[in-house]
Formats: structure tokens, sequence, C-alpha cells
């Protein structure tokens, strides 16, 4: 595909700069390579913190009592006492933690007006599956039992979308999660038709890459032509789509994951949940670090703020 050709001036001036500091290739490096060009991407493009914005680091201890599981709490100066939000941060399960998606934890905060806690789970591939998912299952438990008369919205993006829609089927019985919002997420689609050849060599994330995330996080138990959990969780003879909680999904356009977000939401749909999906014209998987460089960008963000407010309603 000719992508200067369908995405926006702006949305092009961001991708050039991302590859400035993460050029293409950059995943293939090793890994303490691949870590720090990241570093110094989410560094590039952090924005000013909102004002009268509380910001603590905590820490929960994990399950087995051996390790502990960081978390940042983000309080706007005036907040829902109702709902509490909670961030799975994205990096293809390898990358990230609180200060990759520092400033736009902080920014989804002070624009939904409710407390979010960031989860700093455990890596691939020091740690694959089902050790980041239950980090982030100890974290939830504990933000639940702290925020014990406000209900949960999860939200995640890529990475931490499928940590989001794991945990979100997981506790759905459990824990008082009022919806989930996926931003461009890997969710175990085949990766061998659609959107994953349609956008093979796609900017900021190729089919390759994509395919490294699952290796990743399932090691060589990890097979990129089958469908994996969580879409392969979402048929009605298994937990029926009622039983999810109501899910708002949001695609990139130019991106080799934009299927998984619509075959997610239709199986939900047909399963009889609530669940429907937004895909973004012309944008490219991580656009959510150019929210203050490109007006398109910009309006996705804003399409994701009134998401979460539709679910804290």
């Amino acid at each position: 595909m000719d992508y200067p050709s369908v995405m926006p001036a702006g949305v092009l001036k961001f991708i050039q700069m991302t590859e400035r500091f993460y050029a293409p290739g950059a995943a293939t490096l090793a890994l303490s390579e691949t870590r720090q060009a990241y570093d110094q991407l989410c560094r590039a493009f952090e924005a000013p913190i909102p004002q009268n914005m509380a910001i603590k680091d905590k820490a929960v201890l994990g399950r087995d009592g051996d390790h502990e599981i960081g978390i940042r709490c983000y309080s706007p100066e005036k907040s829902n006492a109702d709902y509490i939000l909670i961030y799975l941060h994205g990096g293809g399960f390898t990358l990230g933690g609180l200060d990759s998606h520092h400033s736009i934890c902080a920014d989804i905060a002070y624009r939904c007006g409710a407390e979010l806690v960031a989860v700093d789970y455990r890596l691939a591939p020091e740690y694959r599956f089902p050790t980041l998912l239950e980090d982030a299952e100890d974290a939830l438990r504990w933000v639940a039992a702290a925020y014990s008369d406000q209900r949960l919205v999860i939200i995640g993006d890529s990475a931490g979308a499928w940590l989001t829609a794991m945990v979100s089927r997981a506790l759905a019985s459990e824990l008082p999660i009022a919806g989930q919002v996926l931003i461009y997420p890997w969710l175990g689609g085949a990766a061998t038709e659609g959107s994953y050849i349609e956008h093979a060599n796609a900017p900021l994330l190729s089919l390759n890459e994509a395919i490294a995330c699952g290796k990743a996080l399932y090691g060589d138990a990890y097979d990129h032509k089958t469908v994996s959990p969580p879409l392969a969780y979402t048929n009605a003879a298994d937990t029926g789509g009622s039983s999810f909680p109501p899910t708002r999904a949001f695609a990139a356009e130019c991106d080799p994951l934009r299927d998984d977000a619509a075959a997610y939401c239709d199986r939900l749909s047909a399963a009889g949940g609530d669940a429907s999906v937004i895909v973004e014209k012309g944008l490219p998987h991580g656009y959510l670090r150019g929210r203050h460089q490109s007006v398109e960008i910009a309006e996705a963000f804003e399409h994701i703020i009134d998401a979460v407010i539709g679910l804290m309603r």
C-alpha cells in the first residue's frame, strides 16, 4: 500500500519522528538495545502533565509473595467518586513500563476526571505467559480492594489490550468491571489473512513484528497460523458474550492488527454482548503518542476519551 497517499500529513510527520528514535527493524536488535531505543522514543513524545495532578508510585505484592508489582496512581483535582481507571501499557509484551505511557495515562485521567492506576507487569521473554497475566490480575484485585466502593474501567493498548481482554474475562464475575477499552489491540488473530497480509509492511508495526509479539509471549507454543486467546475465548459456547464487560475497541486502519478488533467485537456481539469497534482511518499502530502532533490523532484520542466516559455512566 502507498501509505503516504492515504495518511494525512500530520500523521506522516508523526511516523517520521517516531522512526528517528525507533527505526524500522529496531525490534530485531538485541533486547537491551531495543528497550533502550523504545525508552528514547517514549521520552521524545512525553507531554506536560496536567496541572493539579497528584501522582504516586506504589508496589503491590504478587500472588506468590516473592515479587512486587509496580503501580502508578494518577489523581486529578476533581475525580469521579464512582469509578477507577486501570491502564495496561503496550510494548509487544517485551517493552515499556510506568514511564513509557506516563503522560498518556495522565492525560486520560485528567480528561476523564477519574483516578487512574497504571500497572507495571513483568515483561517477556524473561517472564512469559501466564506470568504477565497473573501480574495484571493481582494488580486489579488490589485496586478493587483499595477502591472498594468504585467500579473498574480497564484500558489497554496493543499488548496491553490483550491483557485487558484476558483479565476482563477472567475476573468479570469476581470484580465490579464496568467495561473495557481496547486500543489497536493484539487479540490473537490468525496472522495469515486480512489486515495481517494487507498491512504486512505497515509503518510502526509489521507482520513479522506482530508475530514476534506472540512468540515473546508464548515462546515455542505460539502458532501464528491459528487463532489464540483472547479471540479464541469469544465463542458463545465458551462463556457467552453477555459474560464479558461492555467493550469499546479502537483499531488503526494501517495496522496488521486492525481486523482483530472487529473480529473480537463481532463475536461478542453475536453472543449477546455489548461490543463496538471504531476503525481510525489513515492511522498507524501506536498512534496514541501523536495525539499532540496530529489533528487526526487528536480526534482519535477524543473518541477514546468519549468511550471511557461513556462506560462511567
